[in-house]
């Protein structure tokens, strides 16, 4: 599965992205249930999204923290964060940006006093 890097916004100077990756799990892993059977067979025929959903925080074009999520099941993947914003996705998102700005303290402290980062929010 090839993958396309989405930039979804940009928070704090940190550009936020998604990027639809390959599930390995099987669907039947997680949809046990005899009721189950007609999604998982949408799966198989492609007709829904199943996918390990990936989000990052990047400053300059440079990941700096990354989250992940599988067994995701849309009907399609762009719904992971449009449609269900407020789900998963905004946990991801908040993960990321405080992880990156993490990063970014650590980072700056190894810099000299005179220089600074620009368009970060500290």
């Amino acid at each position: 599965m090839e993958t396309e890097k989405i930039l979804v916004e940009t928070v704090d100077g940190l550009d936020i992205y998604f990027e639809e990756r390959e599930e390995w799990a099987s669907p039947q892993e997680h949809f046990p249930e005899k009721e189950d059977e007609e999604l998982i067979k949408r799966i198989y025929n492609n007709d829904v999204a199943w996918f390990t959903a990936k989000v990052s925080a990047c400053f300059d074009g440079i990941e700096l923290s990354a989250d992940y999520l599988g067994a995701c099941c849309y009907d399609e993947a762009s719904d992971f964060y449009k449609k269900y914003k407020s789900d998963y996705y905004s946990d991801m998102r908040k993960e990321v940006i405080e992880s990156a700005k993490k990063v970014i303290k650590k980072m700056a402290a190894l810099l000299p006093d005179e220089l600074e980062i620009k368009n970060i929010k500290r």
